[in-house]
């Protein structure tokens, strides 16, 4: 891409020769160590590109050997410019344009706040406001660091800040304190089981054991009691506290097509330039038929940065296709998404068995799995 750029900033010719005297044309360029690129045929003609001073040394070689070359377009800026230099109202046109783009880039065209929505966005955009980040404010007058520490000693809930510029937008990221769970201690509450298990291991800290290790149990049964008689007979009533953990039985199925109609690649590709300025994007719709991969540039120029950039898009043609999976390709798919919901639940495994069967050309595994699991539940 870089290389495409610097040959229009140089500019560069697109010319035919008859393909007859190709070979005897490329190896008088080949000596002559002349740089040329795209060389193509079409019908009867060779068709190439070449920079300009390559091509008029061409010219001559051609002339020598009496070879005739036709010049099919110029393309670049020194051709641009030699077209339109006497044209005084495009040129004070880029001036005004290159000025205002550098003038744009100077200043914040878009405040965001990003992050915990359970925090107030509003009063933090009107806080930063209130500390110079607002549309139009110039950049270079924006103390991050400063801003940070003002907006977090207003705003108690805010754990994180981060004051980010990118081009013409200032991100405000933030990240909300993690409220702890409030109870009242005083209040009298039992221990639940939350589903059915085999008690494993129990832990009581207050609040009297109604199960023990060994018992079967079921999802709502109280595990330990509020009710607590002291060797006299008195009963008071006080706030349960245990950790009890059970033996869980739990079924996950799956299934997996081994008949399948999937999209792939045919290898025919093709690449578009996509141009940016701010929010706006100067390009067509995907094709449906199209899958896109995209690759984002920056431009800099020297001294300062302009607030746009390009990206490089290359479309990739689909088609459709009808794919047989063996049984064991199915049962390696299937038990890979059990694996990650199993890796996803962070679950402690003791034990785990497949079942599998095969109905209207899907195969299902249906895995049974137990697994270790603090069972206990506050009873508010």
């Amino acid at each position: 891409m870089i290389l495409k750029i610097l040959r229009w900033i140089m500019g560069y010719v697109i010319f035919s020769v008859d393909y007859k005297d190709a070979k005897l044309l490329l190896n008088l360029i080949a000596h002559s160590r002349l740089k040329i690129w795209g060389i193509n045929r079409i019908n009867d003609l060779m068709i190439s590109k070449s920079n300009f001073e390559s091509f008029k040394i061409i010219l001559n070689l051609s002339k020598k050997n009496n070879i005739k070359i036709n010049l099919i377009k110029k393309i670049g800026l020194p051709f641009f410019y030699e077209k339109n230099k006497n044209r005084n109202g495009i040129l004070v046109g880029m001036i005004i344009l290159f000025l205002s783009i550098k003038i744009s880039s100077l200043y914040i065209w878009k405040v965001n706040v990003v992050g915990d929505e359970n925090l107030n966005h509003q009063e933090i955009l009107n806080i930063a406001n209130q500390n110079g980040v607002f549309i139009g404010a110039k950049k270079n007058k924006l103390d991050a660091k400063i801003i940070n520490q003002n907006i977090m000693s207003k705003i108690s809930d805010i754990s994180w800040i981060s004051l980010n510029i990118e081009g013409s937008v200032a991100n405000i990221l933030v990240k909300g304190r993690e409220k702890e769970p409030k109870f009242d201690d005083n209040l009298p509450q039992n221990i639940k089981a939350d589903c059915n298990a085999k008690i494993i291991r129990m832990e009581t800290f207050s609040g009297t054991p109604m199960v023990k290790i060994g018992d079967a149990v079921l999802k709502g049964q109280i595990l330990v009691s509020s009710l607590v008689v002291d060797s006299n007979g008195n009963e008071t009533n006080v706030h349960a506290n245990a950790n009890v953990w059970g033996e869980v039985y739990e079924e996950i199925e799956d299934c997996e097509d081994l008949c399948q109609d999937i999209t792939i690649r045919t290898g025919d590709s093709k690449k578009i330039i996509k141009f940016k300025n701010f929010a706006l994007n100067f390009w067509n719709n995907l094709d449906d038929s199209f899958e896109s991969e995209e690759y984002e540039n920056k431009i800099n120029f020297l001294w300062f940065s302009i607030p746009t950039g390009f990206s490089t898009e290359t479309r990739f043609e689909t088609k459709d296709v009808t794919i047989y999976l063996t049984e064991n390709e199915a049962l390696f798919n299937i038990r890979n998404r059990i694996d990650e919901k199993i890796k996803s639940r962070n679950l402690e495994i003791i034990n785990r068995e497949e079942e599998k069967s095969i109905k209207n050309n899907k195969l299902y595994l249906k895995s049974k799995i137990k697994h270790l699991k603090n069972i206990s539940l506050c009873d508010k």
